[in-house]
């Protein structure tokens, strides 16, 4: 390999990583945007927090008492959408944009 080759793959390859680093984190069952890549406002990092303090068993989920617990307003059956009895962090992301 040519150093002109070696140098031309070497500045592709950064600037490829810098691409995705810039990149929105989404959710891979449903590719919605999270809010939690890079860049994002400090509603998305307050809201991540925020999920993370209320799942209080750190199963990724919330459960209904989860959530009361955490004074979270709106009724359970609502911000759980697709009625699996959990809320996911789209879900409750989404109830979070809807009560602004």
């Amino acid at each position: 390999m040519t150093r002109a080759t070696l140098l031309l793959t070497t500045l592709l390859a950064t600037l490829s990583m810098g691409a995705i680093a810039q990149d929105t984190t989404t959710d891979g069952t449903t590719g919605t945007d999270t809010g939690t890549g890079t860049g994002t406002s400090t509603m998305g990092d307050t809201q991540t927090k925020t999920f993370t303090e209320l799942d209080s068993n750190n199963d990724g989920m919330l459960d209904e008492d989860e959530l009361s617990q955490g004074n979270v307003s709106g009724d359970f059956s609502d911000i759980d959408s697709n009625g699996d009895d959990e809320v996911d962090r789209n879900e409750y992301y989404q109830h979070q944009r809807q009560q602004r």
